[in-house]
């Protein structure tokens, strides 16, 4: 009876008991802090005892509306939940860290992202956005009834317990680095329907938003009720979650959920709720729910005897796609492709810590104002830019993209006539002519390394430096799991929306992969004669510069 029991049980059932566990011995080792902390300990107990009653119902009576209640009882369980957060997060973390927010996303963009795009707001635009942001709770809802329209069942029940694990996931997120967000800290809230004005039902769904986060018409100091709930962007990290799980489910309802969902991602910093930075924690726990989400939902079905959940088959290339074809070939397509949001795609997949990484690649190059400099695989610049800035005034570019080399050209002017369209392994210029070489994320894409490298020594003046930027594999373990699953789910996932080639953003976490099983860059590089090669690891182990010395 008991196992029987047992098996009635879902994965969502036993993560929100386990929340509800977590939430009750908070209020218990922090009573003195919490005001209403017996009541909500009572809550929770009941609560727990109500899930499992559904489970034990379930099982005596295997009734179908009970059954259907069993599977949507979540859904107002998650507001409920949303404000006893707001009661603990209040009592126990009573500062803000908006400070800290407004110095990230200017330290990223130089400026304010609400401001800046505020130049570009107008009412229609306005009204569209707030209504695709209103229909947030709707979008997993959606998700999951056409998964049980379609009659996946396992996939209707794994993608219950994710969005439950990840919502939950937030609420412990908020408890991390608590703030209001920009409507309050950079925007005047009182005059937010002036300032940001819609058409129809712009302010009636603020008025909503606002009375889910406890604050009501004319309350007074609304920046002391509001809910702290601004990092993670629960918004984002549920949002990209269902968007991904309808594009790893090979639903039909990507074509509706990817799009919605990218202009709900963009209203919430365009409507003022949200920093960049809050999208960004959205990624990485979103990135985390699923990595993780999978193995605790598998471990539990295994546990009680059912199969285990696998998404459907991973997407094989056509025979005949181009990426197929020999290396040079396959790179070379690959890149005049997407070049166009190859910029953009860089910021945003790495967080904006590719700008960190070449400045300091660029700094431990011994750069100055008497150098040469050439920028292999250059690409659109960035490298060489930097270069530019830290006074380095000869500096060459080299790309066998043409695409990438003309979007150098029309951001630089003083570059141009400057730029060779050429392949590493085969440099016509003059040798002992160059005292830097820089080339970033590009040595995995050369056709033969060790010609490239070859090259390098020959062009390189006597003391000359080559300084490689290169991605690797973590050698932590949990670091190296959560790394892959972005970069073998995420990175293709989203880049392959905005660049509009998937297989491109496939084939690029595929290189790395590869790249750094098979080769040993410092013994490589001794091997044609340098004479003495650093290695340096930067953000937990997943990026290596290497400077090799003649």
């Amino acid at each position: 009876m008991i196992k029987s029991f047992v098996k009635n049980i879902k994965a969502y059932d036993l993560v929100t008991i386990s929340f509800f566990i977590i939430l009750s011995f908070v209020n218990i080792a922090f009573n003195n802090y919490i005001e209403l902390w017996f009541t909500l300990l009572l809550l929770n107990i009941c609560l727990i005892i109500f899930v499992l009653s559904m489970a034990f119902i379930e099982y005596k009576y295997d009734l179908r509306i009970i059954r259907i209640f069993h599977y949507w009882y979540l859904a107002p369980l998650v507001l409920l939940t949303f404000k006893e957060i707001y009661l603990l997060v209040h009592s126990l973390r009573p500062v803000d860290y908006d400070w800290l927010f407004i110095k990230i996303d200017r330290w990223i963009f130089g400026t304010d992202p609400t401001i800046f795009l505020h130049k570009f707001a107008f009412p229609f635009l306005t009204e569209l956005l707030q209504i695709v942001y209103g229909s947030f709770y709707l979008l997993p809802i959606f998700l999951c009834l056409i998964l049980l329209y379609n009659n996946k069942q396992t996939a209707f029940e794994f993608s219950v317990f994710i969005v439950i694990y990840g919502f939950f996931l937030s609420y412990l997120g908020y408890f991390l680095l608590p703030g209001i967000g920009p409507r309050f800290t950079l925007h005047d809230f009182a005059t937010i329907n002036q300032q940001l004005p819609g058409l129809y039902f712009t302010n009636f769904l603020r008025d909503v938003t606002n009375f889910g986060e406890s604050l009501f018409p004319n309350t007074p100091n609304p920046a002391e009720v509001v809910q702290r709930d601004v990092f993670p962007s629960g918004h984002t990290m549920i949002t990209l979650i269902v968007m991904y799980l309808s594009v790893k489910l090979k639903s039909k309802s990507k074509y509706f959920f990817v799009p919605w969902g990218s202009l709900l991602i963009f209203s919430t910093v365009y409507l003022w709720y949200h920093y960049f930075i809050d999208l960004i924690g959205g990624l990485v726990f979103m990135i985390f729910a699923m990595w993780s989400g999978k193995y605790l939902f598998n471990w539990w079905r295994n546990k009680v005897g059912m199969k285990i959940f696998e998404y459907t088959s991973k997407h094989q290339l056509n025979n005949n796609s181009v990426l197929k074809e020999d290396k040079k070939k396959q790179v070379k397509f690959i890149f005049e492709n997407i070049a166009g949001k190859y910029d953009f795609l860089n910021h945003l997949l790495s967080f904006g810590l590719d700008f960190y990484w070449r400045k300091k690649a660029l700094k431990l190059s011994d750069l100055n104002s008497k150098s040469v400099l050439l920028d292999v695989a250059c690409g659109t610049g960035d490298v060489a830019i930097q270069a530019r800035k830290m006074g380095v005034k000869n500096i060459f570019g080299a790309d066998f993209s043409f695409n990438m080399l003309k979007l150098f050209n029309n951001k630089s002017n003083w570059i141009k006539g400057k730029n060779i369209q050429m392949v590493a392994e085969k440099m016509p210029i003059k040798p002992g002519s160059v005292t830097n070489i820089t080339v970033a994320f590009g040595v995995r894409n050369f056709f033969d390394i060790g010609e490239g490298f070859r090259s390098f020594y020959n062009i390189l003046s006597e003391g000359g430096k080559a300084t490689i930027l290169e991605f690797r594999l973590p050698k932590n373990i949990v670091i190296r799991k959560l790394y892959e699953f972005y970069f073998y789910n995420i990175l293709p996932f989203v880049g392959g929306i905005i660049s509009g080639n998937r297989e491109a953003y496939k084939y690029l976490p595929d290189s790395v992969g590869n790249f750094d099983k098979k080769v040993d860059l410092v013994d490589m590089l001794k091997s044609y004669g340098f004479s003495k090669v650093e290695k340096h690891i930067f953000t937990l182990g997943t990026v290596q510069v290497i400077i090799a010395t003649k």
